[in-house]
């Protein structure tokens, strides 16, 4: 993951492709478990790079959520990623799993229409 992280801060806020790295990202950490978990195979200076790499995408996603614009796709799927990085994963799954949409009947617009 720090070579994503790499990729993610040469790229400007606004370029979509950044919002994809931070996304990657993201679900790493979503499906990591706890924030910085890591397996316990996994060699010390992998882990402790993975650590590290941690705060600074925190920071990369913060900056282009407020610098960048973003359909409503995009910033649930950044939404998401921003929970998992700051140790949210229950809440990172729900933004994550958000995909179910209606039409409004009377004016056309988009909604969530939440499963029974």
């Amino acid at each position: 993951m720090p070579h994503l992280v790499t990729l993610a801060r040469g790229l400007p806020a606004a370029e979509s492709e950044r919002d994809d790295y931070l996304y990657v990202i993201g679900l790493v950490a979503l499906c990591s478990g706890e924030l910085g978990e890591v397996p316990g195979d996994l060699p010390d200076d992998i882990a402790d790079a993975y650590r590290q790499a941690l705060p600074e995408a925190l920071s990369l996603l913060a900056e282009t959520l407020a610098t960048a614009e973003h359909d409503q796709m995009s910033t649930r799927y950044l939404l998401a990623a921003m929970a998992a990085l700051k140790g949210h994963p229950d809440y990172a799954e729900i933004l994550n799993e958000l995909d179910i949409y209606a039409e409004c009947q009377s004016c056309g617009e988009p909604m969530l229409e939440l499963p029974e």
